[in-house]
């Protein structure tokens, strides 16, 4: 039996500034993976994205080796990872895939989700197209970019 590789879409929600943080959604199969971690949540989504100056970097976490690291991808309610949550994976190059798995949250010991396994071909370039764009950026934080490496 064979099963189709996982897709992968990495969307920056960039919320005007006394709305919200500006943040990465992890897209799978189509669907808001951080949304529908916890199912039921009424009051909008349970995690919020890590932003992407974090996890879209040259040498970001999302970025995948051979040497198995996790990533945290979200966080939760006051951000206290403990009282609230943050939600990690470990992710790995294995031959011509990238896995994501080892799901865990301190906060919520029931957390159970899937393995997820991308064509690594289809994974790197989506993690670079989004680490390219930086439509989320403003003037003051693309200077501060161009000036840390000096």
């Amino acid at each position: 039996m064979t099963t189709r590789p996982d897709l992968l879409g990495l969307n920056i929600a960039c919320p005007p500034p006394d709305e919200g943080v500006v943040e990465v959604r992890p897209i799978v199969n189509g669907r808001d993976l951080l949304a529908e971690v916890v199912p039921g949540v009424v009051s909008g989504p349970w995690y919020l994205g890590v932003g992407p100056r974090y996890l879209l970097g040259q040498d970001g976490p999302l970025h995948a080796t051979a040497t198995p690291h996790e990533v945290r991808l979200a966080w939760s309610g006051c951000g206290v990872e403990v009282c609230c949550g943050a939600l990690y994976m470990t992710v790995t190059r294995n031959g011509g895939h990238v896995v994501w798995a080892g799901w865990r949250d301190v906060a919520n010991q029931d957390l159970d989700l899937p393995e997820l396994r991308f064509t690594a071909g289809q994974y790197e370039a989506e993690v670079l197209r989004a680490g390219e764009d930086r439509s989320w950026e403003w003037p003051a934080g693309a200077v501060a970019r161009l000036l840390r490496p000096g």
